[in-house]
């Protein structure tokens, strides 16, 4: 995408290709409050049952799902058309699904006031089934970027132009805001607006994903050292919400068992994850728990019914090392299934 308009306009997201609006709004939904992980749902040939994104909940059971519409303009019948797709055509499929929200993302402006208005009358539809509809056009697009730099240097080009105009950064320089007396790469001002805050949070959460990537790359020890050091920096801490610190708090637990089978160490992160929010996602750690306490049959039910990645991973690793082939199998056709 490049600057073809003027400073303080909306971008033209239906200029982008296909794949990459699909991506984007694919990382922009996974950013959201609840949602654990985000993937593009089918591919050409397949049934994609009206949609383009399915987003698990952190609390593992309940989703939710999205179109793509990279469209330069948007009608009432295309919105329409959308609706009864999840509603009418593909119901069956969804039905019991817990679905929770259904959002369409648009790539122009929605001014028209009759689509506004049909916006409005779509939502009781979905309501009545237990589900929370929305539409984001280009302009709420816009302001979900804003705390996201990452989003936007991956998709948008160039990208020192959208940082600036989206995030208020640069390709090369964080923002003002993140600046103090306070060494550290995080340090924050009293005067640190909340646009500041929000891009310090994201900042930092970045150096979580790519410590976790360290991780898997062999670097536990390393990686364990950062993350005792987040919580020990008040500058850090205290920049996360209580869901982002319980999820790293158990992905530490995670890495002390894999490191060292420090059980006791590894109950005491969970339970200092619990104690700050009850609904982190944590049936991989629970299982391995109840492994070590001899408890096959309850650590496999808790997998079972979990559908994370990591607790596909060591079900499927169980089933392997026991070898069960046969429901190994069966892990792997269920879980492609759900995350076709």
């Amino acid at each position: 995408m490049h600057p073809t308009i003027a400073a303080g306009h909306e971008p033209r997201f239906n200029e982008l290709d296909p794949e990459t609006f699909e991506a984007l709004c694919c990382d922009l939904f996974e950013e959201e409050k609840d949602i654990w992980r985000c993937r593009k749902y089918g591919s050409r040939g397949q049934a994609d049952f009206g949609i383009d994104l399915f987003a698990s909940r952190e609390n593992d059971q309940e989703i939710e799902i999205g179109q793509c519409k990279r469209y330069a303009s948007y009608s009432v019948a295309n919105l329409k058309d959308a609706c009864n797709l999840i509603l009418k055509e593909n119901w069956d499929h969804w039905h019991g699904k817990k679905v929770k929200r259904f959002i369409i993302f648009v790539g122009c402006d929605i001014t028209d006031p009759k689509l506004i208005e049909e916006i409005q009358a779509q939502r009781p539809r979905f309501r009545l089934v237990g589900i929370e509809f929305d539409l984001w056009d280009a302009a709420v697009i816009r302001k979900k970027l804003a705390p996201h730099p990452r989003i936007v240097r991956t998709y948008l080009t160039p990208p020192d132009f959208w940082l600036y105009e989206l995030c208020g950064v640069t390709q090369h320089h964080v923002p003002i805001q993140l600046e103090s007396a306070v060494p550290g790469p995080f340090a924050t001002t009293s005067s640190e607006s909340s646009e500041g805050a929000q891009i310090r949070n994201q900042l930092i959460w970045e150096e979580f994903l790519e410590l976790k990537e360290s991780a898997r790359k062999g670097n536990v020890p390393a990686t364990l050292e950062r993350l005792e050091e987040f919580e020990s920096d008040s500058n850090i801490w205290n920049a996360l919400t209580a869901g982002e610190k319980a999820r790293i708090l158990v992905y530490r637990a995670g890495l002390t068992l894999d490191l060292d089978a420090d059980v006791e160490r590894a109950r005491h992160l969970h339970e200092r994850a619990l104690s700050i929010c009850d609904s982190v996602p944590d049936s991989r750690l629970k299982a391995v728990f109840a492994m070590h306490e001899g408890d096959s049959e309850t650590a496999i039910s808790i997998l079972e019914e979990s559908s994370d990645i990591d607790s596909v991973n060591a079900l499927l690793s169980y089933y392997v090392e026991t070898h069960d082939l046969e429901r190994a199998e069966g892990v792997l056709a269920r879980f492609d299934v759900a995350n076709r």
